[in-house]
């Protein structure tokens, strides 16, 4: 094998095998690099993808992440609990677990994922003695430290099974050895490319190539991997007391103290990987044998069960939940006692609440410019892109009439169906019946004091599905109480 081997299988999981996690590594990472990104976007990101929406939503009221017991119902409402940076970092988790799930789960990619876990909350635990802040990068640097083996143990195929192979037969020679011998470069190299063909972090760049070692989230995320890797067999072994020295080393403290800390944190690492589905990986994580939980060393990955992780099952299209509309209505009331509300954030939860809880295939929210002489998209969920929702531009003028000015100028909703009322055919403009497909949709100007500020417009165009009198009801009924959050927030 040569450097063209490894070329070929990076691009063959990035365009074939892992496309769908490049692609989300890239939108969350790009967002979070942004200035202007809010939560809001984080939230909308989220609601693109259903599997990922049923993940997040299970995470954010699992015990690990809600430790106040509060139900979260909404993505929207899970980001302002949680926190921007602890809903990025679940984003990132779960999209490589989502996509990992879809592949050839061998005893490997078990065996990695539960280093990959205990590396990643060792990590994190380590830097925030430091700084708070850099807690979830840490801890998605640490995460994705070995994304190469990773990736290829799920999608290696023949090249896998040849691995293995030689493995099996020389189990005394040094891995990396092997590796070069059998595939021509070392499975780490293959995350390093990985790392830089999906612009991962600059930090996971930095700790695999060992720059910058006076930064102390690179030498963080070091420590994580090491304290994984050499308490695989065990916290009572030559090469877990190293590692301890090394930490209290990085701590300044006594290894007396090192200790119980990193026993603590394999605990959490336990409950993490737990928490993700992840249960065969969870299990093969050294815990102290004090704990009583699972005796170090003597789990088998034979225990691994694909059926009891695989993925969340989410419907094409979201469908009608009277819950769930229930309790966002509950925090649409909620936010109006936060004098310090985003109004992003409030169309959030109304959009997510149409989507989800009445179950239509699109919404959008248009808002009138300043000059107040055309709607523009401002945010939108079901379409096929954001820039899709971003690229609407509507005349609010009399003189230009269409559908949407018409109802800010009437301020009442309307239900448009298959057969238009011929009073209102003339305001079904080509760039109206463009975005609609010429189907039946739903309309109702959103109104703050009593002043049309916008328009929300929401369809099922995409499934065929009908239309019914509930749901144009609820939508209503929806639009109505953002009206009064925003005329009360604007007091």
């Amino acid at each position: 094998m040569t450097q063209s081997a490894l070329d070929a299988l990076v691009h063959r999981l990035t365009r074939q095998d892992m496309p769908i996690f490049a692609q989300s590594m890239k939108n969350i990472q790009g967002l979070s690099e942004r200035r202007d990104s809010s939560l809001s976007e984080l939230a909308h990101v989220v609601l693109q993808d259903a599997a990922l929406t049923a993940r997040m939503l299970k995470l954010a009221n699992s015990v690990h992440f809600n430790k106040g017991f509060r139900r979260i119902n909404t993505i929207s409402r899970a980001v302002v609990m949680l926190g921007y940076d602890t809903v990025r970092s679940l984003c990132l988790s779960i999209s490589l677990i989502e996509t990992l799930l879809n592949g050839s789960l061998r005893d490997q990619v078990v065996r990695e994922m539960a280093t990959a876990f205990h590396s990643a909350a060792q990590a994190r635990k380590l830097i925030s003695r430091f700084n708070e802040k850099y807690t979830e990068e840490v801890f998605i640097a640490a995460l994705l430290y070995r994304i190469g083996p990773i990736a290829f143990w799920c999608f290696g195929r023949d090249l896998a099974n040849r691995l293995e192979d030689a493995l099996k037969l020389d189990a005394g020679t040094p891995p990396a050895r092997i590796e070069q011998e059998v595939l021509g470069f070392r499975l780490q190299q293959l995350t390093v490319r990985l790392s830089k063909e999906w612009h991962l972090s600059d930090l996971l760049d930095a700790a695999l190539e060992r720059k910058d070692t006076a930064d102390i989230r690179v030498r963080a995320v070091d420590l994580g991997y090491r304290i994984a890797h050499n308490v695989q067999h065990g916290w009572d072994t030559p090469e877990a007391a190293a590692v301890i020295r090394n930490v209290a080393e990085f701590l300044n403290l006594p290894e007396a103290e090192v200790v119980p800390l990193l026993h603590e944190t394999a605990h959490e690492a336990f409950e993490i990987a737990a928490s993700y589905g992840m249960a065969a990986s969870s299990r093969l994580i050294p815990l102290p044998r004090e704990a009583g939980l699972v005796p170090s060393g003597t789990t088998s990955p034979d225990e691994f069960s694909p059926e009891s992780e695989s993925p969340v099952s989410s419907p094409a299209f979201p469908i009608p939940d009277p819950v769930l509309q229930f309790n966002v209505l509950r925090d649409l009331s909620t936010l109006m006692q936060d004098t310090r509300i985003d109004v992003n954030l409030l169309f959030s939860v109304l959009l997510e609440g149409i989507y989800r809880g009445i179950g239509m295939d699109r919404v959008l929210f248009a808002v009138l410019t300043p000059d107040r002489a055309s709607l523009r998209g401002k945010s939108g969920l079901g379409w096929d892109s954001r820039e899709e929702v971003l690229r609407l531009s509507l005349s609010a003028q009399p003189k230009n009439g269409n559908l949407f000015g018409h109802v800010l100028r009437t301020q009442k909703p309307l239900w448009i169906k298959h057969t238009v009322p011929p009073d209102l055919s003339p305001l079904m403009k080509p760039e109206v019946l463009a975005l609609s497909g010429n189907s039946p949709f739903f309309l109702m100007p959103i109104l703050a004091k009593g002043q049309s500020i916008g328009v929300v417009y929401a369809d099922r165009t995409p499934s065929r599905r009908e239309l019914d009198e509930e749901s144009f009801s609820s939508f209503c009924f929806f639009c109505h109480q953002a009206g009064l959050c925003l005329s009360y927030i604007s007091r």
